[in-house]
């Protein structure tokens, strides 16, 4: 049964003399006349009208792949089948993870991607590890977990076979004839390497659509296309001394009743375009400890957890995203809305098109954001509109703005310009405008942007690393391979100057920056950086700029598998002292267990102060079967270094997914507070009609 390379042999033999498919290419699928059996096992019978999908290329190395993969693609009225062959004779298989919905980014795996919108703006990721263990993904959520099936074995040579099954209904989707880009791709953990069916020669991102082929020939029916309504109806309670001590938005916590009952739901308008709701939302299950005591002149970004704002976030923010010193500036930053009450949004795609509408409420607070965009097929072309209107007690703040992305996916030639316009009852007026134009090819990014930002520009729901600066920047950055006999497999290097002034044309912040990143064929890393930045925080342009000289160097091993090491070391001036930071993480597994462990430290020395902080953070997990979790952590900060408020945190967590998709909580603490909440609490979600944030 598990003979699976008597039908592969002949056509990867006849694949090798193929090229990698690309973004000019059209596919047709094959439609099954029968479900496949449930089973990881390649039946000719079976599978010999299926489309054929060899694996050709390795990202990676932008080499011919090492080891033969073929996938073959059918679907019917409620399924999609994705078989894979995979040849790994002679490389160790590497599959830690044992949860499903868990993350197996490090471990072997096969991936499907479905770009189904046609412009870019709604992507599906669908993985499974040689143990059948899977995970999933979706730009429209990043809570994305909906029911799907893998099946997986491995042979006695160390080859092995995975079948996908993927629910049509788990997709928005529109009825009737589907035009889809689509890519297969296969990580080998023990190697680094990633070979993929969609290469080309200036692909910068494996995962970017732009550069897959066309899928054709799927129909969707009424039978089972298109996500469906459905509801989650959380029960919750809580005891304990801290029984009513809940987040009050991420990254603070406060007194508050706790919310016994809520709902979340989604109503789809058509097969791609949804009304969201939420009712008397749940605050208890903080999922991330976002504790840091890395140094950081700029407000802390913090990553957006809770599910009415994680569901269709990109519909909502569609100006073009602008990073600016490791951190990513918007009009509408959800983790500054703390506690609501309700919310309610209109999500989604209608042809070339994406919107979202959102208005969210809670006490002294209304809030209203929109956001549109328009991008062709070919996704070359985007133009991006968004509105975010405020009313706090005290104060009405509207911010909106355009923007557009321009790529030539032959050369790599880009442009990106946005413009950005406040008006607030307080502040009144101000500007946020920003043109970009550069080159990014596989090898090469350079760039030169320019931004003019007004004083007093800070959207109340937004989030603005700095106001009042205007200045050039120039960024470039080359990626190269190493030749087959070097013991460094890919490495690359880069640099960062800019120059802003502010209104009154004094200097508000310069950089000029480098860095190094070497990747060895024995999982070794090495990264270097160095630099000189100064900025000034005070208003008066007499003022001096304060120095963020940091020289940093680390070391990695294993970093994309399941047990990576890393440490790293930091010096230099920093915020008018001198300071030295060492890092040290890792992770490792044992069957059913894995651990984490982190251990930070900062110093800071000048003109009379010496302050230190330090980080100790460790926890454990113990994996139920394939749906259920038993996890701690603990986590300790002390000394007075400014980075994290001190504390002692301990948290244990117990977690069990049902087959139907309900889901049971039962919790002490939480990871995210600073110290021990003395708190206990059981939640359990009934889902109805669908699949969790679908």
């Amino acid at each position: 049964m598990f003979g699976m390379f008597a039908l592969g042999a002949l056509v990867v033999g006849l694949a090798q003399t193929a090229a990698p498919a690309d973004h000019t290419q059209s596919f047709v699928a094959a439609r099954a006349a029968s479900p496949p059996p449930a089973q990881a096992a390649i039946d000719p019978a079976v599978w010999k009208d299926a489309l054929k999908i060899p694996l050709l290329e390795n990202f990676m190395t932008r080499t011919p792949a090492a080891h033969a993969t073929t996938a073959y693609l059918m679907y019917d009225d409620k399924y999609l089948y994705l078989a894979v062959q995979a040849e790994q004779h002679g490389i160790p298989i590497t599959a830690q993870q044992k949860v499903d919905h868990a993350g197996i980014a490090a471990d072997d795996h096969i991936t499907l991607e479905l770009e189904t919108s046609g412009n870019g703006t709604r992507v599906y990721t669908f993985r499974s590890s040689p143990t059948g263990v899977h995970d999933e993904a979706s730009t429209e959520n990043n809570r994305y977990a909906p029911d799907w099936r893998s099946y997986a074995h491995v042979d006695a040579d160390g080859n092995y076979t995975v079948l996908l099954v993927v629910p049509l209904s788990a997709m928005h989707l529109q009825n009737g004839p589907q035009h889809w880009r689509a890519n297969v791709g296969r990580y080998v953990a023990a190697t680094g390497d990633l070979y993929v069916w969609a290469f080309e020669a200036n692909a910068t991102d494996p995962t970017s659509p732009q550069f897959w082929p066309l899928l054709n020939g799927i129909t969707v029916t009424s039978k089972g296309g298109g996500a469906k309504p459905h509801a989650e109806v959380y029960a919750l309670g809580s005891a304990g001394a801290d029984h009513n001590r809940f987040q009050q938005g991420i990254g603070r916590f406060g007194q508050m009743k706790a919310r016994s009952l809520g709902v979340d739901f989604t109503y789809p308008i058509s097969g791609t375009l949804n009304v969201v709701g939420t009712l008397n939302p749940d605050f208890s299950n903080v999922e991330k400890d976002q504790t840091s005591v890395a140094p950081q002149q700029f407000a802390r970004n913090y990553t957006e957890y809770r599910p009415f704002f994680a569901q269709g976030a990109r519909y909502i923010n569609a100006l073009p995203a602008i990073t600016m010193n490791g951190i990513t500036e918007s009009l509408f930053y959800t983790p500054s809305i703390g506690v609501f009450d309700r919310g309610v949004k209109v999500e989604g795609t209608s042809g070339s098109t994406a919107i979202g509408a959102l208005n969210v409420a809670g006490t002294g607070f209304n809030d209203t954001a929109l956001g549109y965009s328009f991008g062709n097929s070919a996704q070359t072309l985007r133009l991006s509109a968004e509105g975010v209107f405020a009313q706090h007690d005290g104060v009405k703040d509207g911010a909106y703005g355009a923007g557009f992305n321009l790529t030539n996916a032959h050369s790599g030639v880009f442009s990106i310009g946005k413009a950005q316009l406040e008006n607030n009852t307080v502040t009144g007026e101000s500007h946020y405008l920003f043109a970009s134009q550069g080159v990014n090819t596989a090898a090469w990014f350079a760039a030169i942007d320019y931004r003019d930002v007004s004083p007093n520009f800070n959207p109340v729901d937004g989030y603005t690393a700095f106001d009042d600066i205007r200045g050039p920047r120039f960024a470039f950055n080359y990626n190269g391979v190493a030749p087959k006999t070097s013991a460094i497999k890919t490495y690359s290097f880069g640099g960062i100057v800019d120059r802003f002034v502010d209104s009154a044309g004094a200097v508000k912040e310069y950089d000029a920056n480098g860095s190094l990143y070497v990747l060895f064929n024995n999982q070794l890393s090495f990264t270097a950086g160095t630099g000189t930045s100064a900025l000034r925080f005070d208003a008066d342009p007499s003022a001096p700029l304060v120095p963020f000289n940091l020289r940093q160097i680390g070391i990695g091993y294993k970093d994309s598998t399941p047990s990576p090491i890393d440490v790293g070391y930091a010096w230099g001036p920093f915020g008018g002292a001198f300071l030295q930071q060492a890092t040290f993480s890792t992770s490792q597994s044992f069957g059913p267990y894995s651990f984490t462990w982190e251990y930070d430290g900062t110093v800071e020395r000048g003109d009379g102060l010496h302050d230190s902080q330090w980080l100790r953070r460790f926890s454990v997990a113990r994996s139920f079967g394939r749906n259920g979790t038993l996890a701690m952590s603990l986590r300790g900060v002390n000394g007075a270094g400014g980075y994290a408020p001190q504390g002692t945190n301990l948290s244990l967590l117990f977690h069990q997914r049902f087959e139907n998709s309900d889901e049971f909580f039962f919790e002490y603490g939480t990871p995210a507070s600073r110290s021990t909440l003395h708190r206990v609490i059981a939640k359990y979600v009934f889902r109805v009609g669908g699949g969790s944030n679908t």
